[in-house]
């Protein structure tokens, strides 16, 4: 059974500068983690390719003795006293991976298709590769007043509140604990907060959809190891840096692009259980993303609390009104109606999803210049039970630990410069999870996403455009991106092409990997029919009402429509920005706004094209 090394800090930079009523947020997650599986034999065969490489530490001396193990059944190699090592007989698409007792490596692994010389890896066992995510804040200030959460509304986290068989004996004896070595995820939202404003932070990429609304493409990133500097600035409407809460919305599970519109949401939890664990598949395992020893969760099934099928987000607040963790929903239920503040406001939410409370402090950020830390320990953040039967591995259970499922800190340092990187003379890895859309909507554009590789010395991505083949390198087409993010929408394209864009990383050797492409054809979107929809079709006098508009191509796929948008009938008027109201809006949009001011029957109509679709509304005193 092996442990993988300790991983751990994802820091929160805040500065200010008052001149531009800018605030930026940088994070930085630092890593460290190891991979083992199981690996078939080895053999050569005529016409394969060979591939070899080095691995070395942080100071570029050899570790011998490192197991590589090859995907496919191609066996094993072993690195000699210089780190070196060679495969022979490889042939189509291998991911190479590295492990060796008491060691962790960057990358975790690498994925090659021809014959090269510089598979190489860098190991440690004090590993840590730090990256850093830029964001900045956008809110309002204005009051709000209403009732305010109280912790008699709260429940302690104490086992007790877990879910059966996590709160009893039941679950049998501890007999591991693990760290996963990647976590997977994408932020929902941030946010701070203070009894006089909140300031939530929004994703900067959007496609429009209409004159104030848009498609929200969110990120995807790796808590345990993060080496992309992610940027989205935005104008801090009242420069205010003594927020009490700091808020935190984390997606739980996987969503497929036709639940979001946007880019898949991913909720990964990678963690190596060594060789005990090989064969055993555990209830809920992402089956298609485990391999080997590692076995791959969604984290919402990983927490040890009731109706994990019910729940998408896990909603942190740091709080420096709670002096221990508490949660607001243990059963998993639905929240309705909370306000989340310890204040008076009216800021009402509802959530499916856990609402945790850990605690925070009274932070004084007036200086202008201070380093928020959100340290979040996942050494041993697995947990396994045997669930009663210690001598049958197949039903053992598995958790966040029970202690703390939850081990996030919040503190204030003063802020303080990175350190210089200093290269690691290896060929950097590939980008993961790269993905692509393309979007007909106000305008056409095309979105690219990606997380940045692990490596200490990452230091930006080039993205090369060509239309019809794939570029072959870095000279081969039109470079359309330098940087450290880890999205890009180009808007620069024609209808009717196919694309291909290749992202290759850049180390601060100036070392550049073989790159990864992925291609798209901009073809317009033609729609065989609409459909509108209203959220509610009776209402009262003063209310509002959401209204949206669908498309259906031929294969039956659903897409935002952008439509024009009429109202027949003396009962209110259609709005895009709560603020103009009239019975046609001039400008087409995905959704509007209905608000009602006389009894009575509207008809609102949605049309796009030859194409038209209507909703009725009944307005009541």
């Amino acid at each position: 059974m092996t442990r993988s090394a300790a991983a751990r800090l994802i820091a929160l930079e805040v500065y200010s500068v008052r001149k531009h009523r800018l605030v930026y947020v940088l994070i930085t997650i630092a890593i460290v983690f190891s991979v083992s599986g199981c690996f078939g034999r080895s053999g050569t065969t005529p016409g394969t390719y060979t591939a070899s490489g080095f691995v070395r530490d942080s100071d570029g001396n050899g570790i011998d003795s490192v197991i590589l193990g090859f995907s496919g059944g191609f066996g094993t190699a072993t690195t000699d006293i210089d780190g070196k090592w060679l495969k022979n007989g490889l042939r189509g698409t291998v991911t190479v991976t590295p492990r060796k007792t008491g060691y962790v490596f960057t990358p975790s692994n690498r994925e090659i298709s021809r014959p090269t010389s510089s598979v190489s890896f860098v190991g440690s066992s004090d590993a840590a590769a730090r990256g850093k995510l830029k964001v900045s804040l956008m809110g309002s200030t204005e009051p709000r007043v209403r009732s305010r959460v109280a912790l008699s509304d709260l429940t302690p986290f104490d086992p007790e509140v877990y879910a059966p068989p996590f709160n009893s004996e039941a679950k049998g004896n501890l007999v591991g604990r693990y760290t996963p070595h990647s976590v997977i995820g994408t932020v929902h939202g941030m946010g701070v907060a203070s009894p006089n404003y909140r300031l939530p932070l929004e994703c900067l990429y959007t496609v429009a959809e209409g004159p104030y609304s848009g498609v929200i493409l969110l990120p995807a990133f790796d808590f345990a190891f993060a080496k992309g500097i992610m940027y989205v600035d935005y104008l801090l409407e009242h420069g205010r840096y003594d927020f009490t809460v700091v808020e935190m919305e984390i997606w739980g599970e996987n969503m497929s692009l036709e639940r979001t519109d946007g880019f898949s949401i991913l909720s990964e939890v990678h963690v190596d259980l060594g060789d005990e664990y090989c064969d055993v598949s555990f209830p809920k395992e992402l089956r298609g993303k485990s391999h080997g020893t590692v076995h791959v969760f969604q984290l919402v099934d990983l927490i040890p609390l009731g109706k994990r099928d019910h729940i998408a987000l896990v909603r942190l607040s740091f709080d420096h009104a709670v002096d221990r963790p508490y949660i607001v929903n243990p059963d998993g239920s639905y929240v309705h109606d909370l306000n989340p503040y310890f204040w008076e406001c009216n800021t009402r939410m509802g959530l499916a999803g856990y609402v945790i409370y850990l605690p925070g402090l009274d932070l004084d950020l007036s200086s202008e210049s201070a380093h928020l830390i959100f340290d979040w320990d996942l050494f041993d953040l697995i947990e396994v039970y045997d669930n009663g039967t210690p001598d049958d591995v197949s039903d053992d259970l598995i958790t966040l630990r029970l202690d703390n499922p939850f081990p996030i800190t919040l503190r204030a340092e003063p802020y303080e410069e990175l350190e210089p990187i200093i290269g690691d003379g290896v060929q950097p890895p590939e980008v993961s999870e790269l993905d692509i859309l393309f979007f007909d909507l106000v305008e056409q554009q095309v979105a690219i996403r990606w997380i940045n590789p692990p490596t200490a010395d990452f230091r930006q991505v080039h993205i090369v455009r060509k239309e019809s083949v794939p570029p072959t390198g870095i000279e081969d087409g039109d470079v359309i991106y330098v940087g450290s993010g880890y999205m890009y929408q180009d808007d620069d394209i024609k209808l009717g092409k196919e694309y291909f864009y290749r992202v290759i990383v850049e180390d601060w050797d100036g070392l550049l990997s073989d790159g990864k492409t992925i291609s798209i054809r901009t073809d317009p979107w033609e729609f065989t029919s609409i459909r509108a929809h209203a959220v509610q079709q009776s209402v009262s006098v003063g209310e509002m009402v959401r209204l949206w508009a669908d498309g259906y191509t031929t294969p039956g796929e659903r897409r935002r429509a952008v439509c024009r948008w009429e109202l027949d009938g003396d009962v209110g008027g259609l709005t895009y920005d709560w603020r103009n109201y009239s019975t046609v809006l001039d400008e087409p949009g995905y959704n509007c706004d209905f608000k009602a001011t006389k009894p009575g029957v509207g008809v609102v109509t949605a049309t796009w094209g030859d194409l038209s679709d209507s909703v009725t509304i009944t307005v009541t005193e």
